[in-house]
């Protein structure tokens, strides 16, 4: 049962880690050409 447990947290962590940087890295690269010409 605890390992379940633990290895369903797991699973929520890294799928939450790959979320988090592919969507960080999506919004870089659509972000970064709109807001260089305002900041440069």
């Amino acid at each position: 049962m605890l390992m379940t447990i633990a290895i369903i947290l797991l699973v929520l962590w890294a799928l939450g880690l790959v979320t988090s940087y592919t969507v960080g890295g999506f919004i870089h690269i659509e972000a970064a050409p709109k807001i260089r010409p305002l900041s440069g």
